[in-house]
């Protein structure tokens, strides 16, 4: 009886120990999750597009496909790109504790290019915006 007992001691205490690695291995990792090009983040590429000397094809051959073309009321195109990185926080992953305590960060960054009547670089913006939801904590964002 005292060997089932020692056995049955060993094989709880390699189970807890399992346990403990899987719950750090998601706290430590989470999961990610980005939708469009980060390319649209990165400074130098921006820096390329020029204001009153860029064309559509130096903005599309830069950045690439726009996300959404849109139009003025003076027919000027605009063409809008946005990145979003989303990460879901790693308490989501522990019991009880991921209903109140968990949910997921994101980070968008938008750029905009406007064009003249004649295809070139009007204008150019950049933004970004930090959110989270999902927990207790998310509920006076």
């Amino acid at each position: 009886m005292k060997n089932w007992i020692h056995k049955q001691q060993k094989n709880l205490r390699i189970w807890i120990a399992a346990c403990s690695l899987a719950v750090v291995t998601m706290l430590a990792v989470g999961c990610v999750h980005a939708v469009g090009d980060k390319k649209i983040t990165d400074a130098n590429l921006i820096d390329q597009i020029k204001p009153g000397s860029s064309t559509k094809a130096d903005v599309r051959r830069i950045m690439g496909a726009p996300l959404k073309t849109t139009f003025t009321d003076n027919n000027e195109e605009v063409w809008d790109y946005a990145y979003t990185r989303s990460q879901v926080r790693g308490t989501s992953f522990i019991p009880y504790v991921g209903l109140v305590a968990g949910g997921a960060d994101s980070n968008t960054a938008t750029l905009t290019v406007r064009f003249t009547t004649d295809g070139i670089v009007k204008n150019v913006g950049t933004g970004s915006m930090k959110g989270g939801g999902g927990g207790v904590q998310d509920l006076g964002r």
